[in-house]
């Protein structure tokens, strides 16, 4: 009951309490994950083996001296499935696959706030681009940040970058203008 959770005011009302709470409660390696997770779209089936290259990728997973980085992930990935944070598939007998709840999801990306951009590459050009760190391309024709996009004494510090729509054109100036990038999933797309 005493926990500031129940009173924060910088999210809607359908987020804060209860949910936030949920959140609070984590450590803070487990509060990087489950944020990451919001990158996919609504619906979406998570796959427990892609979450935890990514995890480690980009420095989420602490080092245990006995156990592999991926052991370690793993445990994360069931963790915030026993603390309901993430919904095992129905028809994933050993939780190999998850879903996010659509409220948890949209928490995840209030609490992300300008470190993350989810949408249509239009919509990125509206964004601070040096404080953006993980980008989901869900739909759009073409996608390219353009040096001109980018001011000379701003590096921008993405290090993630997914897409989820299969149309979508990227243009190779991409790997120039992305120098920290860790995690780039373009499967299935136009380079």
């Amino acid at each position: 009951m005493n926990k500031s959770a129940w009173s924060i005011s910088m999210l809607p009302t359908e987020l804060s309490g209860d949910l936030y709470l949920s959140y609070d409660e984590l450590p803070p390696h487990l509060k990087q994950c489950f944020l990451y997770c919001a990158l996919y779209p609504e619906d979406f089936t998570m796959h427990r083996d892609d979450l935890i290259r990514y995890w480690i990728a980009e420095g989420f997973v602490q080092e245990q001296e006995t156990q592999l980085l991926e052991d370690t992930a793993e445990e994360y990935y069931y963790e915030l499935i026993y603390r309901n944070l993430l919904q095992p598939h129905e028809t994933s007998v050993d939780y190999a696959r998850c879903k996010m709840h659509d409220l948890l999801r949209k928490l995840a990306q209030n609490l992300a706030g300008e470190e993350f951009f989810w949408g249509d590459p239009q919509s990125l050009e509206t964004k601070s681009l040096t404080k953006l760190r993980r980008i989901a391309i869900v739909k759009g024709k073409e996608f390219s940040i353009t040096p001109s996009d980018v001011q000379k004494e701003h590096i921008i510090r993405v290090r993630t970058l997914t897409t989820k729509c299969k149309a979508l054109e990227v243009k190779n100036t991409i790997f120039k203008t992305l120098p920290k990038i860790r995690v780039l999933d373009l499967t299935g797309l136009i380079i």
